[in-house]
């Protein structure tokens, strides 16, 4: 976990860990690369990406990110 911009953020590889505390799937790290470089298709048809935030090389995400992507693909 790291803290920039006033909120925490977790790496990427962190977040299947998150991911099956939430919903209770567990999902592997080249599905959740997919949710950041193409997307998923929502329940309303639109295209939805897990949005990330790059620093030093890395990819991070926050906790409300993976919450809203969640939400909006249902």
């Amino acid at each position: 976990m790291s803290h920039f911009k006033g909120e925490e953020y977790y790496q990427i590889s962190e977040l299947p860990l998150k991911i099956e505390k939430m919903t209770g799937r567990l999902y592997s790290h080249a599905a959740i690369r997919h949710w950041y470089r193409r997307g998923l298709i929502s329940n309303h048809g639109t295209k939805v990406r897990l949005k990330v935030a790059r620093r030093h090389r890395r990819l991070y995400c926050t906790m409300k990110w993976l919450e809203d992507f969640i939400r909006e693909v249902g």
